[in-house]
């Protein structure tokens, strides 16, 4: 089973067994945490999220799909965080069984509400469907730092467009190649409790320079009076580095080389992600399900009825 806190705030929780269930939820009891949750069944498969941006009529392609590690250390070692990183790419496929079974199925509720913006649909796929897990009618962390690497035209344009109402033929982003983000952080993170200011403040920030702004998004920092950059405490997290290449291993490569230059005491991030991310995507390569073939008569429904 897996253990969903409704808390913003709270924590998830795979289990191994129902023993383990049991005394994770134990333990939640006798901390004082009694956050609201859900119980789900845990479903092996293919971890991969799809968003789209909807102008109060319909979704504006392209769809976009990301893949996020919670994992504070390499190989999935570790306490989960709210993130370590992220991987985004568009999907230009005429037909992708991960969309058609999951996210496109909601448009006809997202026009009744007239819906504007990004939303996101995280999943479980595998041959026997799409499972939903949570939804992200927000910007995700830290997956919109790297779409911010893929847009073709400013973040506070686009929004504009939306929040107008403007119809919107096409969402300005780069149809190939690979957006990517790497959290950098520093302790006592992930442990920190909301509300709570527990990573230290004042730890410098150095070796950044002019040429990596576009692509640091930055977290808990602030500038001192000399115009240091430093930490301003709250949860450890430091910022996001994004990068964009033609291949995953190169996108996140220009993430991980700042996160390797920039000086701060006791840095954290992960290593791992390029290698594991490429491993991910040729599962989806797999499973997308390109042939129109596959369609069922409820996936050209849903598209119908939003026409």
């Amino acid at each position: 089973m897996c253990f969903k806190s409704d808390d913003n705030g709270g924590t998830s929780y795979v289990a191994s067994g129902p023993d383990d269930m049991l005394e994770f939820l134990n333990h939640q009891e006798k901390e004082g945490e009694k956050p609201d949750f859900e119980l789900q069944h845990f479903v092996q498969g293919l971890e991969i999220s799809t968003e789209i941006w909807f102008d109060g009529v319909d979704m504006t392609p392209p769809i976009n799909h990301t893949f996020e590690k919670k994992q504070l250390m390499n190989d999935d070692i570790g306490p989960s965080s709210g993130c370590t990183g992220n991987v985004v790419w568009a999907c230009t496929q005429t037909y992708c069984r991960i969309c058609e079974e999951g996210i496109k199925r909601f448009i006809p509720m997202l026009h009744q509400q007239g819906y504007r913006g990004p939303i996101d649909l995280n999943t479980i796929v595998n041959d026997n469907g799409v499972f939903g897990l949570e939804w992200t009618p927000r910007f995700g962390f830290d997956s919109f730092p790297a779409l911010m690497e893929m847009m073709t035209e400013g973040v506070g344009d686009t929004l504009e467009k939306y929040c107008r109402g403007e119809r919107m033929t096409k969402f300005p982003m780069r149809e190939t190649g690979f957006g990517a983000a790497l959290r950098v952080t520093i302790p006592p993170y992930p442990f920190e409790r909301e509300g709570e200011a527990l990573a230290p403040q004042g730890i410098a920030i150095r070796e950044l320079v002019r040429a990596d702004r576009p692509h640091a998004y930055f977290y808990n920092v602030l500038l001192d009076p000399e115009g240091q950059l430093r930490s301003s405490g709250a949860s450890g997290a430091i910022a996001a580095f994004t990068g964009f290449g033609d291949s995953i291993i190169d996108a996140m490569g220009k993430c991980e080389e700042i996160a390797r230059r920039v000086d701060i005491q006791s840095k954290q991030y992960r290593t791992d992600l390029g290698r594991v991310f490429r491993e991910s995507y040729e599962k989806f390569l797999q499973i997308r399900g390109d042939s129109t073939e596959s369609r069922s008569d409820s996936n050209l429904a849903v598209e119908t009825s939003v026409r």
